[in-house]
């Protein structure tokens, strides 16, 4: 067995036993990043080998798409390991292109296994149909609020006006502050108008 998974693979492929525990992340070729629970979802979502530029595991392998004998896509064996500068710049670059895909705009780890780590974490947290281990907390003029998901967060924000006090918690213990996108500076950069959209700015915490 080469470790490639086609459409048809099954559990015991060597590739899809590692994306069962984690899921696979995708880097298309026009930067943007997406969370697939195995890669059999992951083959639906692309029609040629080129439009992935990378894809990777939680244990910090990548994999590249390919055509098989019968050109049927194909996610081929482990080619190379995680290049951490070219993720850390194409993670930032896409989370500046779009705060409507990317409202959560956390600190950047400082090594490369843990920025791999908060990038799947990220992206489902921003996936609003996954489930989550716990809900969010919205604090706010001395309530404290447990939305479902981070869409159900920013709709309970719409409904007020943004509060400097205001914080929010997301299931895994990170702490923001949530904001106007149109009107913040994002590592320096304004980012765009964004039509009254909120995003949500890591505060650090003391280890």
């Amino acid at each position: 067995m080469d470790g490639t998974i086609r459409s048809a693979g099954t559990a015991q492929d060597p590739v899809d036993r590692a994306a069962a525990t984690g899921g696979l992340v995708a880097v298309d070729d026009a930067g943007g990043f997406s969370l697939h629970p195995s890669a059999q979802v992951l083959l639906v979502e692309f029609e040629y080998p080129a439009e992935a530029a990378c894809i990777l595991d939680r244990a910090g392998r990548t994999f590249a798409l390919r055509l098989d004998a019968d050109r049927r896509l194909v996610l081929g064996p482990a080619v190379a390991p995680l290049d951490g500068q070219w993720l850390r710049r194409a993670w930032s670059a896409a989370q500046h292109r779009s705060v409507r895909v990317h409202p959560l705009k956390r600190l950047l780890p400082s090594t490369s296994g843990a920025l791999l780590e908060a990038i799947f974490e990220t992206l489902w947290l921003e996936d609003a149909t996954k489930p989550l281990p716990a809900p969010w907390t919205v604090e706010a003029d001395g309530r404290t609020e447990q939305p479902a998901t981070i869409n159900d967060v920013g709709a309970l924000l719409a409904a007020r006006r943004l509060r400097g006090g205001t914080l929010v918690r997301d299931p895994f213990g990170h702490l923001y502050r949530p904001v106007a996108a149109g009107g913040i500076h994002w590592r320096h950069r304004l980012l765009p108008a964004t039509g009254g959209r909120i995003c949500y700015v890591e505060i650090p915490q003391p280890d």
